[in-house]
């Protein structure tokens, strides 16, 4: 055993979360959120850097029919709490393998 090799292991691991980051702050907003947001001209410029042109337009409807039908719905934009979400089995489950990884890594 070598001495120090933990903290080879400990400064990777740095990195990869400082890239992480860094990555992570450049990434756009969801277009479909800043829609819901009434941020349309934000949404459509992103929506310009991830489309070509000619399948533009028929994104930007596509995802205005999609906002406007989520609209209708009323209980689509309430907020739910915490213990309402984990009286949802799928919910546990999700958490209890997100939990489980975690602690397995």
């Amino acid at each position: 055993k070598a001495p120090g090799t933990w903290r080879w292991m400990l400064g990777i691991a740095i990195v990869a979360a400082l890239v992480q980051f860094i990555l992570m702050n450049r990434m756009p907003e969801s277009p479909r959120w800043l829609f819901r947001k009434n941020k349309r001209e934000a949404a459509i410029a992103i929506l310009k850097r991830i489309y070509p042109p000619e399948q533009l337009d028929s994104e930007i409807q596509e995802l205005t029919d999609i906002v406007d039908v989520e609209n209708l719905d009323n209980d689509s934009g309430k907020k739910i709490s915490s213990i309402e979400l984990l009286k949802e089995k799928d919910m546990r489950l999700a958490l209890l393998a997100g939990v489980g990884l975690q602690v397995l890594n």
